[in-house]
């Protein structure tokens, strides 16, 4: 799982889709970006797609802290995206972790944004 995380907890994951899946991987991720920024830890959490390859999408989450961090992975709703659905449609993923140690502006969570997605 790598070094403990002290501070304030974030991860980016890039998810990768095999080709003709990507509509149906964006909607299991933003079924995932919605029940996650329900948990009570969640400080953000954003699904960016890729404006120049549509089978890639990232997330990107923030939360209070390692406690919060640790529940949303064991939660319900990570496990059967992780282990089911969203897993089958991918040919790779990868993900950094990092811990936020001073507060800033990403410390909110603002409202989603339209269609709850970014460009990058």
């Amino acid at each position: 799982m790598g070094l403990p995380l002290r501070g304030r907890p974030a991860q980016d994951t890039r998810w990768e889709c095999a080709p003709g899946s990507p509509l149906r991987a964006r909607g299991a991720l933003l079924d995932l970006q919605r029940l996650s920024r329900l948990e009570h830890g969640c400080r953000k959490c954003d699904l960016a797609l890729d404006s120049c390859n549509p089978d890639v999408m990232s997330i990107l989450e923030r939360f209070r802290c390692a406690a919060d961090f640790e529940e949303h992975r064991q939660s319900a709703h990570c496990a059967r995206s992780a282990v089911g659905e969203i897993f089958r449609m991918l040919t790779s993923r990868s993900a950094n972790q990092w811990s936020v140690t001073e507060s800033g502006p990403m410390d909110t969570l603002g409202p989603p944004l339209a269609g709850s997605t970014d460009r990058l």
